[in-house]
């Protein structure tokens, strides 16, 4: 069933701490929210009719946000918090004592000590960054690094660290009035459940469909929040079928390509090449 209408998909806005007084307010998107997503497709393109867009905060420049708002979408920040990649222009911010090993499969990429001070010094400033520029939320990439194990990241890196790194991540994007995302990490809701959806606003995930997980991410919708999905593809044109935008209950029908069952009912997916 499409719950992405126009009416249904509106954007809620919430108190971050209603009883403090003087409490920052930031963004909440609903379940079925239509969303597009773009990190290396400069200049960016508003050309699609969204509800939100999320772009590398690296590549949003000053008025790039205020486009997106122009065009009435809410405008998400891509960061990367959980490695470094040596094309950022703050790379050498990180001392050499939090840079861990290669990213597999991403030469350009290091995982970082997440339990650091200085690597939070960075994500502060970064934040800080993001919420001058109008970003709305802020989509927090690699979270699940504790995963991979102490031998391919190079730190021995817990759960536990990853769960404190959220709350960390969460507090501080809500202090600047910003919403955020899970990004994957869908390991960490099975076990801790209402604490990290908690947490955050939405989530964002790659491939749920493809990797049988999203039924991992129910928990969002159930809650309130949305889910962004980007299923993969190489057939048709990056952005997928129709008007680039279609929710994953309707993927069977819109693009043959995929057969949907009941668990991505409500999330919102868009098809990437």
């Amino acid at each position: 069933m499409l719950a992405a209408t126009a009416a249904a998909a509106a954007a809620v806005v919430v108190a971050a701490a209603s009883s403090v007084p003087g409490a920052l307010a930031y963004w909440q998107p609903a379940p079925g929210t239509t969303w597009e997503w773009q990190l290396s497709d400069q200049p960016y393109n508003y050309s699609m009719t969204v509800d939100a867009i999320d772009l590398d905060l690296d590549g949003l420049g000053n008025d790039a946000a205020a486009t997106g708002h122009g065009k009435g979408m809410k405008v998400i920040c891509y960061i990367n918090v959980g490695s470094i990649e040596s094309s950022r222009s703050d790379a050498s911010s990180f001392p050499a004592s939090v840079v861990g090993n290669e990213y597999p499969g991403w030469p350009d990429e290091k995982f970082l000590d997440i339990r650091a001070q200085a690597v939070r010094d960075v994500m502060t400033t970064r934040f800080t960054t993001a919420a001058g520029q109008g970003c709305d939320a802020i989509e927090p990439d690699n979270t699940d690094s504790y995963t991979n194990g102490a031998d391919v990241v190079g730190f021995d890196l817990t759960e536990d660290d990853a769960v404190n790194y959220l709350t960390f991540l969460s507090g501080l994007a809500h202090g600047l009035g910003m919403g955020i995302g899970l990004k994957n990490n869908g390991d960490l809701i099975d076990s801790r459940g209402s604490a990290i959806v908690d947490l955050h606003e939405f989530a964002v995930v790659e491939q749920c469909y493809g990797n049988s997980n999203c039924g991992q991410y129910k928990p969002f919708v159930e809650a309130g929040k949305a889910v962004f999905d980007a299923e993969y593809t190489d057939a048709g044109s990056s952005g997928g079928c129709g008007d680039g935008t279609v929710t994953l209950s309707q993927m069977a029908t819109v693009c043959a390509a995929f057969a949907l069952g009941t668990d991505g009912e409500g999330m919102s997916a868009i098809i990437k090449t």
